[in-house]
């Protein structure tokens, strides 16, 4: 049982290691303040380059190996020292001079939710089992992965369903058996529980960047505790990991453009390339980011960026699903529904409302969204006070993303009420922290904030 921990322990550690050695061939600034909010980012990118390099690599031989994983970090290994840099060194908008206090009762009982969040979350994993959709949609392929040894169910569409769906959920599940030499469902609900601290990690640093650190724990506590976040961390669906990657995107992205150089845009260009790999979702996330940065960065150079990073991220599997000859369903409704334009808007009327009136279900019945509703709405009207330019770029983001989930479950073939009851509460998962960061953000201007934009402004120059 020891040696078994032990090699799944090293399993995920190897992803870090993968992570933070590219982050420190390729950034040298980034928005992130804390040593958690570092790790997650670079595991993050740990996860996706090894996905996108693993389905090249089979794609090329026929077979699947953590060979070429190894290899390509012992290529990275001589710039160990980049990636120790990136480590300590923190974001280049950080106020060095603060000196932390103590902690008030308040803030020690907000930590005490957090942690008790956590808790419950490794709870589930040890006592409830992935669920059937979270083990048909994403964990099987990870099985067939390891026992075939190759992407051959991929060809066999006739008996398994949605084989179209992206590969960093199974590829990363495979990655941890076969250091494990045995199918271990217990290893692929520790993976989320690794996404859902990754996600705690960059929002309780962007929130403490964008709050005062009592409401930055509030808003922490909030996502931690969230019944949704701590049910969907365990799961076996890809939902906490398509989060965590929606907000590193959001992040980088907003900030990024406060001064889109070069030498900076490499923090967002692994979210973008990675996000693509997580869910078919991804694709709205990458085109929000293009769009976002086409009305914020229409001047610069660099307007075109976002584009080409996920092309460079999403090519791998464009080939194998051509290679597998791999659909999407909603490709074939698309024509239908768009003709019968009036059956259409009614259901892209009704999928929007419900979808609203998903996320206003305080509880205690699940979903028990609690306030969010309601702290959603408090940080629109504070925004119209302030005027929070990181915060709107936020929002487009978030709009986006929600305009193509309406418009997917509209224009699916299958029934509007069967979809909700089934995706109403995965996606809105996916918006969630980043629509709290935005109260946060449109609620708390700080003065200092404000100071650090026309230094960045320069930079851009």
């Amino acid at each position: 049982m020891v040696f078994v921990v032990l090699r799944g322990v090293f399993a995920l550690l190897a992803i870090a290691v993968l992570g933070l050695l590219v982050t420190g061939w390729t950034i040298r600034r980034h928005p992130f303040r804390s040593l958690p909010a570092r790790l997650a980012f670079a595991y993050l990118i740990g996860a996706a380059v090894m996905t996108w390099l693993l389905i090249v690599y089979t794609e090329l031989s026929g077979r699947l190996s953590i060979w070429p994983v190894y290899i390509l970090i012992a290529v990275l290994l001589p710039g160990w020292r980049r990636a120790w840099q990136f480590l300590i060194t923190t974001s280049d908008t950080a106020d060095l001079s603060e000196k932390p206090s103590s902690f008030s009762r308040w803030e020690w009982l907000l930590a005490a939710m957090i942690a008790a969040s956590i808790l419950i979350v490794i709870e589930r994993l040890l006592l409830v089992r992935i669920s059937w959709d979270g083990y048909a949609q994403w964990q099987l392929r990870a099985k067939a992965f390891f026992l075939d040894g190759d992407f051959s169910i991929l060809g066999d569409p006739a008996h398994y369903v949605h084989l179209d769906y992206p590969l960093l959920v199974p590829l990363n599940a495979w990655w941890v058996y076969a250091h494990l030499g045995a199918v271990n469902d217990h290893w692929s609900q520790v993976i989320g529980l690794v996404f859902y601290l990754d996600l705690l990690a960059l929002f309780g640093d962007a929130a403490l960047a964008a709050a005062d650190r009592t409401y930055a724990l509030a808003a922490l506590a909030i996502v931690a505790s969230a019944p949704v976040v701590i049910k969907h961390a365990a799961s076996g669906y890809a939902d906490i990991e398509f989060a965590v990657y929606f907000l590193g995107l959001a992040i980088a992205l907003t900030w990024w453009l406060k001064a889109p150089t070069i030498e900076r845009f490499w923090a967002p260009a692994w979210m973008i390339a990675s996000i693509v790999l997580v869910k078919n979702e991804g694709l709205l996330a990458a085109a929000g980011s293009v769009w976002t940065t086409f009305i914020f960065a229409r001047h610069s150079r660099l307007k075109s960026a976002p584009l080409i990073a996920s092309a460079v991220g999403f090519l791998p599997w464009v080939v194998a699903r051509w290679h597998w000859r791999l659909s999407t369903p909603l490709l074939h409704a698309i024509g239908p529904r768009l003709l019968n334009w009036p059956v259409t808007l009614s259901r892209l009327l009704r999928v929007t409302t419900e979808m609203i009136i998903q996320a206003a279900r305080i509880g205690p019945a699940y979903p028990a969204w609690g306030l969010f509703l309601l702290l959603a709405v408090t940080g629109v009207l504070m925004w119209w006070k302030h005027k929070n330019r990181e915060a709107l770029m936020l929002a487009w983001l978030v709009v986006i993303q929600f305009a193509g989930y309406s418009a997917i479950i509209t224009l699916a073939p299958y029934s509007v009420h069967a979809l909700l009851i089934s995706t109403s509460d995965r996606l809105t998962l996916h918006l969630f922290p980043a629509i709290l960061l935005i109260a946060l953000m449109s609620s708390y201007s700080f003065d200092a904030a404000a100071a650090r934009l026309p230094a960045e402004s320069e930079g851009a120059a």
